[in-house]
């Protein structure tokens, strides 16, 4: 009976294309490997993982709080509209590259100070945190820089982190 389930199950659902494939497999993992295996050996992680610090980072520390003090979030959400001067400074800012190699312009930040840019940014306005956090996880730039070719990354990338 479940046999019959699942191939009738197996009818209704649509294949996955070869994009898709590459798209939810471009992940990576990391501790969370040791966490799912239920042993986290702590020499391991104490040597592997160090505890990141952001204190002495003049981006964040100066110019993402700079760009923070210019978003007027209440206005944001009367006007339901991200004015073109916060998207200026997006650009300025490189926050569209966060995560692209500095040979194309981007800012090259590891995921625990694209994290805490993210972080800071949301604190000062929730959509305009969002705005920034899609393109830098979930947008093309991931994709281009694993699977595309040089071509396509001298002419994509640079344009991401100019936000064209």
């Amino acid at each position: 009976m479940y046999q019959k389930l699942l191939n009738r199950a197996k009818k209704l659902i649509p294949r996955i294309s070869q994009t898709e494939r590459i798209a939810l497999n471009s992940g990576t993992k990391s501790v969370e490997e040791l966490f799912f295996k239920g042993h986290f050996p702590k020499k391991y992680l104490k040597d592997n993982f160090q505890y990141p610090s952001t204190s002495n980072n003049t981006f964040i520390n100066q110019d993402i709080e700079k760009f923070c003090n210019s978003i007027n979030d209440y206005d944001i959400f009367q006007k339901k509209e991200i004015p073109s001067s916060v998207y200026d400074n997006i650009k300025k800012n490189k926050l569209f590259g966060m995560i692209i190699p500095k040979k194309y312009g981007g800012l090259e930040l590891n995921h625990h100070l694209q994290s805490q840019v993210v972080q800071k940014i949301s604190t000062a306005s929730n959509p305009v945190g969002v705005v920034v956090m899609v393109p830098n996880s979930l947008g093309p730039a991931e994709l281009l820089l694993k699977y595309g070719t040089d071509q396509e990354k001298d002419k994509y990338l640079k344009k991401l982190v100019d936000g064209e």
